[in-house]
């Protein structure tokens, strides 16, 4: 997540972290999300595991978190005729599944729940 942010502090399209730290879909969704669009400010986290499974093939662990990104300023070239955000507003839900490949653990996938449902 920290690559995704200080990416959309460049305004970039793509950050070499996210091939070190993802794969997969997680991977295209985070390269998706680096489209150009600029921010600042930093989200608020506070994720926790919520599964692990070293048994599996490959093994993963699951981690839950609710983003807020309430301090994390998109800029205003990122807002419609209206002035509102883009994308939406309140606290979202995000999951990610982290996997154990042959050198490292990555995320492998991400999933970005609806802004303001996250069950508070």
């Amino acid at each position: 997540m920290a690559a995704v942010v200080e990416g959309t502090h460049r305004g970039a399209t793509a950050h070499p972290d996210l091939q070190r730290y993802s794969t997969g879909q997680a991977r295209r969704l985070m390269d998706e999300l680096l489209d150009g669009t600029t921010a600042t400010g930093q989200p608020v986290l506070e994720p926790e595991v919520a599964e692990i499974d070293l048994q599996a093939e490959p093994p993963s662990i699951v981690v839950e978190d609710c983003l807020d990104g309430s301090r994390w300023e998109i800029a205003e070239d990122d807002v419609d005729a209206q002035g509102e955000l883009k994308e939406g507003e309140g606290p979202r839900p995000v999951t990610a599944t982290v996997t154990k490949g042959s050198a490292a653990w990555k995320v492998a996938d991400w999933w970005i729940g609806e802004y303001g449902a996250c069950e508070q």
